[in-house]
């Protein structure tokens, strides 16, 4: 599958499967799932139509949840974001993924309650530096060379479970100059 440059698929109350599927994302294209809508992603890859680029990724919003095992997200802008709107609680089993070059990996903003696990799941950041500012999407980027694996500010995590992850910086000692974090807390409870 291949989405076009700035296409915002949303999928709203109802569940998508994408299992054993290669989806190729354009530059600031993305998945949103709303109102409880649900994510079934199993044995899948994720990534731009050039290696050098990025995407935006996949936004939950509105309590919206789902499983993803197993699958490859390379060069995401937030491979997986969950977002605390109207519902807080989210429910998402994330579990032996490879997050490739991904400026945010998992991230959980404000307000979540985030319960099930992120396990045994690979986070690496190697030497093919993506630009994420370019292009600019709506002025989403603050931190093009800043990768955070798990980014987590200001939610709940006592219920989650963060285990058996493997970070994987692989610019040490070159002369780059990406800041990367394998968890990032910022105001977190629990966990």
């Amino acid at each position: 599958y291949l989405l076009g440059p700035g296409v915002i698929i949303t999928v709203d109350g109802v569940n998508l499967d994408l299992t054993n599927v290669d989806m190729v994302f354009s530059p600031c294209a993305g998945i949103e799932f709303h109102n409880g809508a649900t994510l079934n992603a199993n044995n899948s890859v994720f990534r731009p139509c050039d290696e050098n680029l990025w995407w935006t990724g996949f936004s939950f919003f509105e309590g919206s949840t789902g499983t993803v095992n197993s699958c490859t997200f390379k060069n995401a802008n937030n491979a997986l974001a969950f977002n605390a709107t109207t519902n807080p609680v989210t429910y998402c089993n994330i579990t032996n993924n490879l997050f490739l070059n991904c400026r945010k990996g998992v991230k959980i903003l404000a307000g979540t309650n985030f319960l099930e696990s992120i396990t045994n799941n690979v986070f690496t950041v190697d030497f093919n530096n993506i630009d994420y500012s370019a292009p600019n999407c709506s002025g989403i980027i603050t931190a093009p060379l800043e990768y955070h694996c798990i980014d987590v500010n200001a939610s709940d995590l006592s219920s989650a479970y963060i285990s058996q992850n493997q970070f994987i910086n692989n610019q040490v000692g070159t002369a780059s100059k990406a800041l990367v974090s394998g968890i990032y807390y910022l105001g977190v409870s629990g966990g």
